[in-house]
Parts: C-alpha cells; structure tokens; sequence
C-alpha cells in the first residue's frame, strides 16, 4: 500500500495561506485539494516530482475539483506547489517529501533480488513403480542454524543543535538578538530601526493581500535587511543626499606656481 508525507507545517505554511486567499477557498479545502493531488500524484509522478501524461483538467479531476480547471492549476503555480520547467510540470520538493517512500521501495526490491539469488534445497525420491517414497538414505541433511548476528552498538544520542529564539519587531518582522546586534553594528542603531519598519510595512502590506515587493525570496528576515536591494533603496528614498560640491578652484601648472613665488620673494626683498 502506498503512502505519502504530510507534514504538520502544512496547517499555517504561507503557501497554504496563499493557496485558499488565490482560490477563495476556506484552509480546509485547500489543504484536502492538496493531499488529493499528492495521493494521486503516487501513481501518476516520477520520483523527480514530474507529474506525467496530465493535462490541468487532470490535476483538477485528482483535486475533485469543479470549477474551472485553469484557475487551480494557475494557483498552485503562482504559490509553487507545482514548478515549471521546459514546459513540464513538476510537483514542488516531491522527492524530498517523500524520500521514507522511495527508500522503503528500494530496500524490498532488494529484498525480492536477495532471495531470488537463494537456490531452492530439493529432496530427491527414490522411485518405485509409478509410486514415489522419500528414501532416508537420499535425505538432505538440515541446513546448519546461521549464526546469530552481532548485537548493533548502541548510538551515541547526540544533543539536538541550539535553535535561538527569535523576538518580534514591530508587528511582523522577527530576528535574533544577535541578527539584531549585527545589523547594528553595521548600520548603526537609527538606520537598522527604519530598516524594520521598511520591511515590517511590506510584510504588513503582503498579508493584507496588496500589490508589494514580496520579501519571501529569502529564507528569514535578517537576509531580507541584510541582502536585498530594495530595502536599501526605499532608505535611501526617505533620505536622499545632496549632490557632491563641484571643486571650482582654479588649477595652476608648476611653472605658474614657481614663478608665483619667485615674484613674491622678490616683491619681499
């Protein structure tokens, strides 16, 4: 019987947040629409995630899905629940999801190759007339007990890696203190505080659903401040520098500054 992952995060991962605001759809649905395609993505998907010999109407039949066929496949692409590449359609991280699937399909495979390599042990019969009788003379003699595999070493419990917690500034951006400390340092104190509220309003203006730079692009918020362009360029709109003061003074050649002083010291004497 075949399986698929899904995950807790699903419940509140934005894509999800994304996917029912796009469909106008309630989180339940979106979240059913998903699990019907991934369970019939089982027999219909390469172990890539390509999903193959399917058109949209397809995926819309998977998802039971009655509205227009075109408007879920758009969705799904627009929050990259399905990828496009060389105009094929490929279901979003599948593999990686599903790695525990495919690993158990591999092990009984070589499971089933193992014991095909195994030769059968057959007991010949000594033959009497059209009868057969097992003759005690003929009789294979039982296989030695295999011996008992070694106990497996029991496994160092390694303490799971320091994860810091991360504190809310302003209403939506969240870093570490020491993310906070470090852009700080580098910027100072007054920049790094407009900094969030630059990024804090495109949050704010993305949730509510507004035509904004989508900040996503970066895996947290401190690469957002500390990479991207965009909030360098809103700063520098809020604050924008003079132009630099043109050097008007008069260039001299050296021998117009040697003879220059050569009539000074003479007019001294």
């Amino acid at each position: 019987m075949a399986w698929v992952s899904v995950h807790q995060q699903i419940r509140d991962h934005r894509k999800t947040r994304e996917l029912f605001r796009l469909m106008e759809i309630s989180r339940a649905e979106a979240i059913g629409t998903l699990v019907l395609i991934w369970t019939w993505a089982v027999d219909n998907c390469a172990q890539d995630g390509e999903i193959l010999s399917a058109t949209e109407d397809d995926i819309a039949a998977a998802a039971y899905w009655s509205g227009d066929p075109h408007v879920l496949y758009k969705a799904l692409v627009d929050t990259h629940w399905i990828d496009e590449i060389n105009s094929k359609m490929y279901l979003h991280d599948w593999y990686d999801f599903n790695k525990p699937f495919y690993d158990n399909i591999a092990k009984r495979e070589k499971d089933r190759q193992r014991k095909r390599e195994i030769p059968s042990t057959e007991i010949p019969r000594k033959f009497h007339g059209n009868s057969t009788e097992s003759s005690a003379e003929f009789q294979a003699s039982p296989a030695p007990a295999p011996a008992p595999a070694p106990a497996p070493a029991p496994k160092e419990l390694k303490d799971p890696p320091y994860i810091p917690p991360k504190i809310k500034f302003g209403d939506h951006v969240l870093l570490t203190e020491e993310e906070h400390q470090k852009l700080e340092d580098k910027h100072g104190t007054d920049k790094t505080q407009e900094m969030i509220e630059i990024l804090d309003c495109a949050l704010g203006a993305h949730f509510d659903g507004k035509d904004y730079k989508k900040p996503y692009n970066y895996t947290s918020h401190y690469s957002v401040m500390k990479k991207s362009s965009w909030v360098d360029e809103e700063y520098k709109k809020r604050h924008p520098q003079p132009p630099p003061i043109r050097d008007n003074l008069m260039k001299f050649e050296p021998w117009e500054i040697e003879a220059n002083r050569r009539n000074n010291d003479a007019a001294t004497k």
